[in-house]
């Protein structure tokens, strides 16, 4: 009996905390129902969201959160303005478009800091810069004009000194010929011309030469930020703790993502080639995971603005907010 007393009177406080608090959770409590539209299909690229759904980051925020993959007929933007959806994941650049076009939408966070897309080349090609784009075919995806013209301007080369393609998503002619430079999701795309098709590949980032969008934006609208600012927070700090979370811990991504999934990709060595590729564009080094800087935004714009994809001017602070960022890691 002595030995038993001294054991009840040993329980650690902040055990005998962990139980009371136990005991209040046992209580019904209602989930706020929150649901997130990604711009692509369901694959490692939005791990993040993922873990923060299967490790109960949400649940710990009392938000009951549903990840919608796109169906490419409502995009994340339209159905964030449209009221479908309170979060959406898209670029940087649809979103600045989208407001110059009249909608009311702003970026809470960043998780690509800088953008998967680039330039590939046969390696045989010699083609390893830009400045060795001159006389040759350059092949754009449609997302790419914007993009190729701020590079080429930035950089001082002749735009006419190069034949443009605007093509489709397919690299087919870049191993054929067609293409002597090709824009792709460097993250991915490559595998299928390197590991499926045997190609070597040269890989030109964009961002090595000054030019660079934030990709995987994580955005909600003004109404949803004024009328429940806590709602904001509470979503994008679970979603951030799946993203560090995410980039600590690659097996146990994977495996989760695969949940996702649902037998897509059978190939595990595609979703870690995607994986590899995707932590130094996510992760730079130079904070922490989802910050933004209002000077990227302001180069953005410029960019976006001088290529005449802006409709409709305006002030670029619109188009972001960092206050939740700033409460989350202060």
């Amino acid at each position: 009996m002595e030995g038993e007393k001294k054991l009840i009177v040993l329980v650690p406080i902040g055990l005998m905390l962990v139980l009371s608090v136990s005991g209040c959770v046992e209580e019904s409590v209602e989930l706020q129902e929150v649901t997130v539209k990604l711009k692509w299909l369901h694959c490692v690229q939005f791990a993040g969201l993922y873990i923060a759904n299967e490790k109960g980051y949400y649940a710990d925020e009392n938000l009951n959160v549903t990840i919608e993959e796109t169906d490419f007929t409502n995009e994340p933007i339209d159905a964030i303005a449209e009221g479908n959806a309170e979060f959406g994941v898209d670029n940087a650049d649809r979103i600045l478009v989208k407001i110059g076009e009249g909608a009311s939408l702003k970026t809470i966070g960043v998780i690509f800091r800088i953008s998967p897309l680039g330039y590939v080349s046969l390696k045989d090609s010699n083609i390893t810069e830009p400045a060795d784009f001159v006389g040759k075919n350059i092949g754009l995806t449609p997302d790419a004009p914007a993009m190729h013209s701020a590079v080429v301007k930035k950089l001082g080369i002749d735009p006419n000194s190069m034949t443009v393609i605007n093509g489709s998503y397919d690299y087919t002619p870049l191993i054929t010929g067609e293409y002597d430079v090709f824009t792709v999701y460097v993250v991915d795309e490559p595998y299928h011309i390197t590991e499926e098709e045997g190609y070597e590949l040269n890989v030109i980032l964009p961002s090595d030469y000054g030019v660079s969008f934030y990709a995987d934006s994580i955005f909600t609208s003004d109404e949803i930020i004024e009328n429940d600012p806590e709602l904001v927070e509470k979503f994008l700090r679970a979603t951030l703790k799946g993203w560090q979370y995410a980039l600590e811990n690659k097996e146990e991504t994977l495996d989760i993502t695969e949940k996702y999934e649902a037998g897509r990709y059978a190939d595990r060595e595609y979703e870690e080639y995607i994986y590899d590729h995707q932590f130094p564009l996510i992760h730079t080094g130079e904070s922490n995971v989802g910050q933004m800087s209002s000077e990227r935004w302001q180069e953005m714009y410029d960019i976006l603005n001088d290529y005449e994809e802006i409709e409709t001017g305006f002030d670029v602070s619109q188009a972001y907010n960092m206050q939740f960022l700033e409460s989350i890691y202060s």
